[in-house]
């Protein structure tokens, strides 16, 4: 039931234009936030993202989420990026045949290993006779 416009509480043209200039700067802070996250450059955007994932642990951006995030198609991108991590020191990666877990150095925090923990077969060792 609607409020008579006398009681404490019930809606007037003032709150009504706070409520405007409450929204329009709601408007103008996540523009100029969208902003500044596109004006990152791509390294320092996915260190964020896994920063962040460590910080919940959560597993580590996939591939697909990386790309997007950073804007790049090749899909060897996401590897590239996270050796360059790994040359400047700020992380550790382990790789998964299907996923990464990586430790952030700076928070000493690790995502969350992936549900498929078999080694890639380029870390496996070789053996059966195969030499």
């Amino acid at each position: 039931m609607p409020r008579p416009p006398t009681e404490r509480g019930a809606p007037t043209a003032e709150s009504a234009s706070l409520q405007t200039a409450a929204d329009e700067s709601r408007k103008a802070r996540d523009t100029t936030t969208q902003r500044t996250v596109e004006s990152l450059p791509p390294l320092a955007l996915a260190y964020g993202a896994t920063w962040l994932a460590a910080e919940r642990g959560i597993a580590a951006p996939c591939d697909d989420e990386l790309l997007e995030l950073t804007g790049y198609s090749s899909h060897s991108s996401p590897n590239k990026i996270f050796r360059q991590l790994q040359r400047r020191g700020l992380v550790v990666a382990r790789g998964f045949q299907r996923g990464r877990q990586v430790e952030v150095i700076a928070i000493g925090k690790s995502t969350a290993p992936p549900q498929c923990q078999v080694s890639h077969w380029r870390h496996r060792a070789r053996g059966n006779g195969r030499g």
